[in-house]
């Protein structure tokens, strides 16, 4: 089922409602947590601590399939300013080769990925936000999104 954060609906509420059905104590398999857990020695320019990875599906309206994490990661990787080419293609197939099946990407899921690398490289730089910060912006989801440079959906 696709999900569908509207732009008229409140940023907290959609956020707590979110947050509220993810185990934030729940591990990462270590394939995962090595590239993407900002805690990791080895993380790539991009990784997002919870918190933030939350407020991006919902202001890019992706939910939780392999294709929408694919998307969100690439765009945290294209919005973080000192991530290089070489680092999103080193996750393009780390992800794809080395992940567990439950959360290995698919051709079709890298396409995503570099969907959202282009889309992150066109928007605000966001990645030291934190959801307070996202409500100065405006208390609705489509006046976040206008503030960061998010294309307007309805």
């Amino acid at each position: 089922m696709a999900v569908a954060y509207c732009n008229g609906q409140s940023f907290c509420e959609v956020y707590e409602r979110v947050s509220a059905h993810l185990d934030p104590e729940s591990k990462l398999p270590l394939s995962l947590w090595l590239l993407e857990d900002p805690d990791s020695p080895l993380a790539l320019p991009g990784a997002a601590c919870l918190d933030l990875h939350d407020c991006l599906h919902i202001l890019l309206n992706r939910g939780y399939t392999t294709a929408d994490e694919a998307f969100v990661v690439g765009f945290s990787m294209g919005n973080d300013r000192r991530c290089r080419r070489w680092q999103q293609h080193l996750f393009a197939w780390w992800s794809h080769h080395l992940y567990p099946p439950l959360y290995r990407h698919s051709s079709s899921d890298l396409r995503q990925f570099w969907r959202g690398v282009n889309l992150g490289q066109r928007t605000l730089p966001l990645m030291q936000f934190s959801p307070e910060d996202f409500l100065r912006l405006g208390s609705r989801i489509g006046d976040i999104r206008c503030a960061i440079g998010l294309p307007e959906r309805r």
